[in-house]
């Protein structure tokens, strides 16, 4: 939800209210739908808000390719703020995603 929160304001100003509810909604909508094609006999209850704010992020990437974020990195015990472009910011999220999945490690 933090990333939605940070970059789903822009992506709402740039597509519109409607348009960006729609976004949102669908790409919740195909998650669910490719869940219950994997798993059909799943009784989990799924929401499918993680495809909806990855909707949402892939948005942001197609309408801005070359934006950078200001990010607060830690090494070690020391931080220091950089500018990084949104693209690796976005795709080590989705990297952290997909291991959180494959190892099992969400819940459900």
């Amino acid at each position: 939800m933090l990333f939605l929160a940070i970059f789903g304001p822009t992506v709402e100003d740039t597509l519109g209210r409607i348009p960006f509810l729609a976004l949102y909604l669908l790409g919740g909508l195909a998650v669910l739908g490719s869940q219950t094609l994997i798993d059909p006999g799943s009784t989990a209850a799924l929401l499918g808000a993680a495809g909806a704010v990855t909707a949402i992020l892939a948005a942001y990437v197609v309408l801005y390719p070359r934006a950078r974020v200001i990010s607060l990195v830690f090494v070690i015990f020391f931080f220091t703020i950089v500018e990084v472009p949104a693209v690796l910011l976005l795709g080590l999220w989705l990297a952290v995603q997909t291991y959180f999945a494959l190892a099992g490690l969400t819940f459900a």
